[in-house]
């Protein structure tokens, strides 16, 4: 898990990079661009996570206003997405909810403070929103700073905003499962499953 860490966060470090430097900004602060022409608003919003799907040739963008589709060779912003009734908490109150892409290129939007997951499928395109029933602990809630695609469980791995403690979502997004082989990792913003 280290080795993956890693070459998450030098990855994250150039993609902060390259997303700096094609906003023309600084600090994790994006500014908005222009639908049609790419050229720059003056709409601000928080940069929270990013993913590259490299497959299909886009970047996803996670911001305090929603969800950014840039084409990720040309960098240029494709469309904006609003997450209705999306709650989240502000550092440094926990760490950034995060994004993550399914297998047939869905983007999964993690709330962390709530067990609910936003599906937004690029292709029609629609925004769900899906409560997760927490399996090993009726009448706790908690959300999620971090989740992946696992080939090997065919299931999201995420990891919890309180403990750090590893949980099994199915892709359905019906449920969660805590993983207790798992260890807890970090409280550190940025801790990622594997």
């Amino acid at each position: 898990m280290d080795m993956i860490y890693g070459r998450r966060m030098i990855g994250n470090v150039l993609l902060s990079v390259t997303l700096s430097a094609m906003a023309g900004c600084d600090s994790g602060r994006m500014t908005g661009m222009h639908q049609e022409t790419g050229a720059p608003t003056q709409a601000e919003s928080a940069l929270m996570n990013s993913r590259i799907d490299e497959s299909r040739g886009r970047l996803w963008v996670l911001t305090t206003e929603g969800v950014d589709l840039y084409e990720s060779r040309q960098r240029r912003k494709l469309a904006h997405f609003d997450i209705p009734n999306w709650i989240w908490a502000r550092q440094p109150y926990a760490c950034p909810p995060d994004l993550a892409l399914s297998p047939t290129g869905e983007v999964l939007i993690t709330s962390n403070v709530v067990p609910t997951v936003w599906r937004l499928d690029p292709s029609i395109p629609v925004i769900t929103r899906h409560e997760l029933v927490l399996m090993d602990t009726p009448g706790q809630e908690f959300g999620f700073t971090s989740l992946e695609y696992s080939k090997a469980q065919e299931a999201f791995i995420g990891v919890s905003s309180v403990g750090g403690s590893v949980w099994r979502v199915d892709s359905l997004l019906r449920e969660a499962s805590r993983m207790p082989e798992a260890q807890a990792l970090s409280k550190a913003c940025g801790s990622k499953a594997g």
